[in-house]
């Protein structure tokens, strides 16, 4: 019987029925999703992820996992630009693919990305090679990514192959690459020069449990959440055990939940 291969698509999504949601959405219906079918693949997108959990955890193990991961750098989205340095730090295979017109950061300038036009016959092109592209990744025995070659691949290889690659704790190795990898992508994020509005960022609340406000709010601390220009501070309730944080981006929470998995503490997200 043949094995079914994932794939996961990393996407900006934007609010339903916004202009980057109907984009992107006519991409992966219209093209990715009818040509990864073709070549045996099983496709996850995030905002069709319906599990229950944390989805910012789903999500990151997709991108870990996944046999194939489709990155759609359209608009530069920071979440797509944190998601595409985690998948490169698994060292897997990953195609790229950006509207024309887009300004890649220096970093992936240099990493196979195919352009298409944004319309009717821009898409339809863009069917007709993305087969090619998918296929010649898949046949990559050690993919190359500027995340190896910036950091060593040595440090990556003592990181991911601790044990059997087919024993290897999922959840360790993706606690490994989000600590090793933070300041490394916050640097490319902040050197696309994208305008973030307020409606890109989230506020956080904490219910802590077990008496662990002043241990939670020390190791945040230590992480960089409160220090630097322009600091956030933390909104706490000692009576009821809360920690409260606004201003947060995307990638950022994804960062506080990995941090705090191994507390007993409930995470609320309101955007804001």
């Amino acid at each position: 019987m043949t094995k079914i291969k994932s794939c996961f698509i990393i996407t900006p999504i934007g609010n339903a029925g916004s202009p980057t949601r109907r984009s992107a959405d006519g991409v992966i219906k219209s093209v990715l999703k009818p040509e990864l079918k073709k070549l045996g693949y099983e496709v996850s997108v995030s905002h069709e992820m319906t599990d229950s959990g944390s989805i910012t955890r789903q999500i990151l193990d997709k991108i870990i996992s996944s046999d194939m991961v489709i990155a759609n750098l359209t608009e530069l989205n920071p979440n797509v630009m944190y998601e595409l340095a985690v998948r490169h730090g698994a060292r897997k295979p990953v195609v790229q693919v950006a509207v024309e017109g887009t300004k890649l950061p220096f970093d992936i300038i240099d990493e196979r990305t195919l352009f298409f036009v944004n319309d009717m016959q821009g898409v339809t092109e863009l069917k007709d090679k993305i087969g090619e592209v998918i296929e010649s990744a898949e046949n990559e025995e050690n993919p190359d990514n500027p995340i190896f070659r910036t950091l060593g691949e040595k440090m990556y290889r003592d990181k991911l192959l601790e044990s059997d690659s087919e024993k290897f704790d999922n959840s360790k190795k993706l606690d490994d690459i989000e600590l090793m990898l933070k300041k490394l992508v916050s640097k490319s994020i902040t050197s696309n020069n994208n305008i973030i509005s307020k409606s890109d960022f989230s506020s956080i609340w904490l219910t802590c449990k077990n008496n662990d406000t002043n241990k939670i709010l020390d190791i945040l601390g230590k992480h960089g959440f409160f220090t630097g220009a322009g600091s956030r501070r933390a909104n706490v309730d000692g009576d009821k055990e809360t920690i409260g944080i606004d201003g947060l981006k995307d990638h950022e929470i994804m960062e506080i939940e990995l941090i705090l998995k191994n507390f007993d503490v409930l995470i609320e997200i309101k955007s804001n």
